[in-house]
């Protein structure tokens, strides 16, 4: 039995509504743990407030901050998945629906001639990522709107090949989080990409982003390097909201792909504290597990 329309329309408006209207458990999670071992007192009191702001978010079934963001699907389909679906037309039609329900903001235009569109939904939006999962049955979608302060300090370079590679990926990743200071809501989640070319490299960020905290790397040696770069993030003392503190990153995640002699692409893709995002499969058989 096919992944119909209807079901990937129900879907992609339930996951709009959660990843905007509630922060994600492990990240509620990561938020709670920092505030444990948070030594700054109003590094403390900005945690607390963080966390209860989700809690009446998710109680009263508001937005969790007024920057509703940009948004954004990242479908991951199965090679043995069935859709009678136009994917993106579908996702934009859900789009459309939920802004015409609920007051969230649009704040993007044109990037020339700066007019808005109508809805949430047009000129593009919202952006759609695919990748191929090789047999699996189902599609996944996650829904991370794209707010506009973290986005706004993330970046991408193209360094050459350095002495010290590793050297270089974390002096990058700590001058982007250090330029954002609190202009992008810290404590951050960041998503790093590392090889590829350039326009491999940006998606990589955007996968790590929205990849689970609590799930590392696969490969022991880039785990590893997350836990560095995190504790070298942490250790800059921006803390949460820019206001000083031991916790700046709530999780740094690294994404790798092999890459030309030539050049070292790395992009840094950085993430508010809300950390939105929400992510479901639909199988064959229609059932759907929202994860």
């Amino acid at each position: 039995m096919p992944i119909t329309r209807e079901a990937l329309f129900e879907v992609a408006v339930e996951l709009f509504e959660r990843a905007t209207r509630s922060v994600p458990g492990d990240t509620l999670r990561a938020l709670k743990e920092s505030l444990e071992s948070e030594t700054n007192e109003l590094a403390r009191y900005m945690l607390t407030i963080m966390i209860k702001n989700a809690e009446m978010a998710s109680e009263g079934n508001m937005v969790v901050c007024q920057d509703t963001g940009i948004p954004a699907f990242f479908l991951r389909i199965g090679t043995d998945a069935e859709i009678e679906a136009d994917l993106k037309k579908v996702l934009a039609e859900a789009v459309e629906k939920v802004s015409l329900e609920f007051p969230y903001r649009a704040a993007f235009v044109h990037p020339i001639f700066r007019d808005s569109p109508p809805l949430i939904a047009g000129g593009g939006v919202p952006f759609v990522v695919c990748d191929a999962l090789a047999g699996a049955d189902f599609l996944e979608i996650t829904m991370s709107p794209q707010a506009s302060g973290p986005e706004f300090w993330s970046r991408v370079e193209m360094f050459s090949p350095p002495s010290d590679p590793w050297g270089a990926v974390k002096g990058f990743a700590l001058e982007t989080v250090k330029r954002a200071g609190g202009a992008a809501c810290p404590p951050v989640v960041v998503g790093v990409g590392l090889g590829g070319d350039m326009g491999e490299v940006v998606r990589l960020a955007k996968l790590a982003s929205i990849r689970p905290l609590d799930e590392r790397n696969p490969d022991p040696k880039v785990a590893s390097l997350e836990e560095e770069l995190k504790a070298l993030l942490n250790d800059t003392g921006i803390g949460p909201m820019g206001l000083g503190g031991d916790t700046t990153a709530l999780a740094v995640n690294i994404e790798v792909e092999y890459c030309m002699k030539a050049w070292l692409p790395i992009a840094v893709c950085l993430r508010c504290w809300t950390n939105r995002r929400a992510r479901a499969r639909i199988h064959n058989d229609g059932r759907v597990e929202f994860m």
